[in-house]
């Protein structure tokens, strides 16, 4: 996206990484791309959101004192957040409950919205 010089090459060019966020290629997934790279976006961001995360950002930073009931929820198919970078979540919480959805990837709940609502659902009434 960095050597797009135009909106409509910054479009495609995230056409292209947002289909890597998908577990899998369908018609629905098709649809929500297409929505997805048509929507109002923020081309300035991406860098500076990178290069704070690249620089040492601590998202587990005093994650062994929450002391909430915590659920860590993906699907098994995402390569940006894969299933091991869960694990370390859940290692990290105490207490903290896994649960993959399979075959969705990033974008888990729509990809799999009922099973995601299910499992959220599920945790929530404490089962």
């Amino acid at each position: 996206m960095r050597s797009a010089g135009t909106d409509a090459e910054r479009r495609d060019a995230m056409r292209i990484v947002m289909n890597t966020y998908l577990g899998h290629s369908s018609p629905t997934g098709t649809g929500l791309l297409e929505r997805l790279v048509a929507a109002p976006m923020n081309f300035a961001a991406p860098g500076p959101m990178g290069a704070e995360m690249m620089s040492g950002l601590d998202l587990l930073r005093d994650a062994e004192t929450m002391t909430v009931r915590t659920l860590v929820i993906g699907g098994e198919l995402d390569v940006r957040v894969p299933t091991e970078h869960l694990q370390e979540i859940v290692d990290a919480i105490p207490g903290a409950q896994l649960a993959l959805l399979a075959g969705a990837g990033h974008l888990a709940h729509l990809e799999a919205s009922e099973r995601w609502i299910e499992t959220v659902g599920d945790f929530l009434r404490g089962n």
